[in-house]
């Protein structure tokens, strides 16, 4: 009879393993396919932008292309083009380190809530130097959510009275 109660103490044991193994293979199946890349998975001329426009937290700032880049709030704005096609410029080769397939849940990576979004809308050329429809990419950036939340609780905990200077001050001598 002891002899017995082991055995059916080590089949249940053996049944509840058995469980916890198939429960462990089946979510490993459903995780993301994370694959490292370093590939370039996105080439834009920078001739072909048309817009481009990002938006953080707390403010956002849209550009468009006529004849110069002109901002979208105030087209009277004077726009340093340089700057803008230095922005862009950084989209001419753009590649990933890993990409993630088959996105289940953004939140684990902090996407569901991005610090900056920029959206890029461009019309490329074909071979033949005709141009297709406009195309338009978006990418979301964010840090870890753990991450991210430290540095909210950091910002907060800032001490607006303190100033920070942004360039040396001059010492001034007053003649008497």
């Amino acid at each position: 009879m002891k002899r017995a109660k082991r055995i059916y103490a080590l089949l249940g044991v053996l049944a509840v393993i058995c469980v916890i193994t198939f429960l462990v293979v089946r979510h490993e199946e459903e995780q993301e396919n994370i694959r490292n890349s370093g590939e370039v998975v996105l080439e834009v001329d920078a001739d072909s932008v048309k817009s481009i426009s990002w938006e953080t937290e707390t403010e956002s700032l849209s550009f468009h292309k006529e004849d110069s880049w002109l901002y979208d709030d105030d087209e009277a704005f004077s726009v340093n083009e340089e700057k803008i096609n230095e922005l862009i410029g950084q989209f001419e080769e753009f590649s990933a380190s890993f990409i993630i397939e088959e996105v289940s849940d953004y939140s684990q990576y902090g996407l569901d809530d991005p610090e900056l979004t920029v959206t890029v809308v461009y019309t490329p050329e074909e071979e033949d130097g005709s141009e297709e429809e406009k195309q338009t990419f978006t990418i979301s950036i964010s840090r870890d959510p753990e991450e991210r939340e430290k540095r909210r609780t950091a910002r907060k905990n800032r001490n607006p009275m303190r100033k920070r200077r942004l360039l040396p001050m001059p010492e001034l001598e007053i003649p008497r």
